[in-house]
């Protein structure tokens, strides 16, 4: 269950900062009055450190599906 959390989030996550990249893009490349927008970079970037958050949450998410609940309650 907390891997599906986790998972949940880094893809909500890279699909808002995927958007907004793409609208900052585009604001920044009429403001230098640039006329190529490369839409691949920003997903390729978005990709990359989707992957990056779900490799570094797999580990304590892991380790959190081990514990037994009621020995954790009982270490309290």
């Amino acid at each position: 269950m907390p891997a599906l959390q986790v998972l949940r989030l880094v893809l909500s996550g890279m699909a808002l900062g995927i958007v907004l990249a793409f609208f900052v893009q585009v604001w920044i490349a009429s403001m230098l009055e640039i006329k190529e927008i490369n839409p691949s970079a920003i997903a390729l970037g978005g990709l990359l450190l989707g992957v990056i958050a779900i490799i570094a949450a797999a580990a304590p998410a892991r380790r959190a599906m081990r514990v037994v609940p009621m020995q954790a309650l009982r270490r309290e």
